[in-house]
């Protein structure tokens, strides 16, 4: 077949005022990707409540990433050793008054603020809110650059942070850890799935704000 003799697709072409036909762009990957991703392994971070859930799967060097909140504000999920925010890699995401996704890397040097990323390492894959709940997925390198202020995710049994607030952080996408509603810990291993469950810190990290 001479691919040059086929036929136009007409969905994709408009008139411009000349007359000629203009062809409109194909859609991006990221605008095509499917939001019932559920990956390998999935856990319920906050316990009874049930608010944040969290999916994931290792892909080569890669991780994959979704959390489900049920708050209209900032989520946050972190890294960490400790059962602090100090030093912990946060990953914040929202999704704005016009529907659009954002996440960014953070991290906290005084448990108390967050600081955004010189470095920003992680990629948005896919973001909504539908009612009163943000998706956001996401990806990053299990080890990155940054070696300041991402941790290398390696095979063994993390503190998983999670937070989120009623607020979005606004035209200046500044976030305040002041703000968040509720915060919690889940001892998880991401290599192999659900770890033993850890009881809920939210009075010891909100006591931090």
């Amino acid at each position: 077949i001479d691919i040059k003799t086929l036929p136009p697709d007409l969905r994709r072409l408009a008139l411009n005022p000349s007359g000629s036909f203009l062809m409109d762009p194909l859609p991006s990957l990221r605008s095509t990707i499917s939001p019932e991703w559920n990956g390998d392994h999935s856990a319920v971070l906050d316990g009874d409540q049930g608010k944040v859930s969290l999916s994931w799967s290792i892909d080569n060097n890669y991780i994959n990433f979704k959390v489900e909140c049920r708050s209209g504000g900032w989520v946050a999920l972190g890294l960490s050793h400790t059962r602090s925010i100090k030093g912990v890699d946060l990953a914040i995401g929202w999704v704005n008054d016009n529907g659009q996704a954002v996440i960014k890397d953070f991290h906290s040097l005084d448990g108390r603020t967050v600081k955004e990323d010189l470095s920003q390492d992680l990629e948005l894959v896919y973001g909504e809110q539908i009612e009163d709940t943000t998706v956001l997925r996401f990806r990053r390198k299990l080890e990155t650059c940054d070696l300041d202020n991402d941790i290398r995710i390696t095979n063994d049994t993390f503190r998983v942070i999670w937070a989120y607030s009623g607020l979005d952080p606004g035209v200046s996408e500044t976030v305040s850890w002041r703000e968040l509603e509720r915060a919690g810990g889940r001892l998880l291993h991401l290599y192999q799935g659900t770890g033993r469950r850890s009881e809920e810190h939210t009075s010891e990290l909100q006591s931090r704000k």
